[in-house]
């Protein structure tokens, strides 16, 4: 995205990590384009446009007060959101007085580690920076947390039946064990005829439910709550050890109101 935009504006890339900072400083120095990466939140309010990634509500803020710092009044904040983020940005814009003047479906698809695309992509909306904005920070009690905590089921429909086996079953578990980056606090693992159930949760409670119907070659997932980096671990260990060219994940799609939250 940079890089387009970089053809015809002066960019600046914000990226707090610092070895995404570096391998973009990198890729950004193999183009003749004036694409600056810092550490720091640009900031000053002269900018055009901002991008930035909606997320959980306390990411989201973050992301939005960032926009609203860099641009100027009448300048655009555009914002990247995927479900089950979508309630949050809505509810923070509206609070803040952020007029909505473009939303555009799908238009950043999901390119997964084996080459396909997930079946449904971010929506982008564009806010306008108005010269007065009031933005507030959600409430972060621990109580509330776990309230705002979505759940999110992702369906995998016509799986390889030929690499259903025990073996790969197995292999998915370890897989997710190995990669999430916080130590797991409980597994189980059970198989009733066609029916097959892995649950796991790591120690900050985050984990899924998984139920393959063999028979129907169907794979049922239920992260609760949704965590970003366990959706992902997800749907590319499947692709990776179940799918062939028909498999197909049930897209999922923003809405206006998301109302399957884990409690209340």
């Amino acid at each position: 995205g940079a890089l387009l935009f970089a053809a015809a504006a002066a960019v600046t890339v914000f990226e707090p990590a610092p070895e995404r900072a570096e391998l973009l400083t990198a890729l950004a120095g193999q183009y003749d384009r004036p694409i600056a990466v810092t550490g720091a939140a640009p900031a000053g309010g002269d900018f055009d446009l901002a991008l930035v990634c909606a997320g959980a509500p306390l990411e989201t803020y973050a992301a939005l007060a960032r926009g609203i710092g860099a641009v100027r009044p009448g300048g655009r904040v555009a914002v990247l959101v995927r479900p089950p983020w979508e309630w949050t940005l809505y509810e923070q814009a509206e609070r803040a007085g952020l007029p909505v003047v473009a939303y555009h479906r799908e238009v950043e698809p999901w390119l997964l580690a084996c080459g396909l695309c997930a079946d449904a992509a971010a929506d982008l909306v564009v806010f306008e920076r108005p010269a007065r904005v009031g933005l507030v920070p959600p409430d972060d009690a621990p109580g509330e947390r776990v309230r705002a905590a979505p759940y999110v089921t992702i369906d995998f429909d016509n799986l390889d039946g030929g690499r259903l086996t025990r073996g790969n079953w197995e292999r998915f578990a370890e897989l997710v064990d190995r990669q999430m980056p916080r130590p797991a606090a409980a597994s189980t693992y059970e198989v009733r005829g066609e029916r097959w159930v892995w649950c796991w949760y790591d120690a900050a409670g985050y984990g899924l439910t998984a139920e393959l119907r063999e028979d129907e070659d169907h794979l049922m997932v239920t992260l609760m709550p949704f965590d970003r980096e366990l959706e992902h671990l997800i749907v590319n260990a499947v692709y990776a050890l179940f799918a062939d060219r028909f498999t197909r994940t049930r897209p999922l799609r923003t809405r206006r109101w998301h109302e399957e939250n884990v409690f209340g």
